[in-house]
C-alpha cells in the first residue's frame, strides 16, 4: 500500500513539474516580430547643402539627440547616417543615398507626433539649421 502511495505521489510530482515546464516554455517563446515602442512612426531624411560649414551635420545630430530625448511624446528615436552596406540599388527610390542624416521617431499616435512638431525645442532646432538643409523627405506610418 505504501509503495502505491509513494508511486502515486511521485507521478503527481512529475506531472506538476512537466506542466510548469511546458507553461514556462509557452510564455517565454519569442514573438515572430519585435514591435517598436510607439505605433506611430515618423521617418525624416535630411540632405544638407554642399556649402554648409564643416561640422554642421555632427552638431545637428548632437542637438537633435538632446532635443528628442527631452520631448515627452517621443517614445523612441534613432539618428544615423546612410549605411555603407544597404538595400540593393535596384530596390531604392534614390539609389545614390543622397542624404546625410536619417531620423526615426516613434509616438503613441498622431497627436504625440503633433505635440513633438509643435514643441518649442523642436522648432528652435529646425529654425537654427533650416538655412543648411537642401532637402527634407519625411514619411509617417502606423
Amino acid at each position: 500500500m505504501n509503495h502505491r502511495l509513494l508511486l502515486l505521489t511521485m507521478l503527481c510530482g512529475l506531472l506538476t513539474i512537466s506542466a510548469r515546464t511546458m507553461a514556462d516554455e509557452a510564455t517565454s517563446s519569442k514573438p515572430a516580430t519585435k514591435p517598436i515602442a510607439g505605433p506611430f512612426v515618423h521617418v525624416a531624411l535630411y540632405t544638407f547643402k554642399a556649402d554648409a560649414p564643416m561640422g554642421t551635420v555632427a552638431a545637428f545630430v548632437a542637438e537633435a539627440e538632446k532635443c528628442f530625448g527631452e520631448i515627452e511624446s517621443v517614445r523612441t528615436f534613432r539618428i544615423g547616417k546612410p549605411a555603407t552596406k544597404a538595400t540593393p540599388r535596384e530596390y531604392m527610390i534614390d539609389p545614390k543615398n543622397a542624404y546625410h542624416v536619417g531620423i526615426v521617431l516613434t509616438f503613441d499616435n498622431f497627436d504625440g507626433m503633433a505635440e513633438y512638431g509643435n514643441d518649442q525645442r523642436h522648432n528652435e532646432l529646425k529654425k537654427k539649421y533650416a538655412k543648411y538643409f537642401e532637402k527634407i523627405v519625411a514619411y509617417d506610418f502606423e
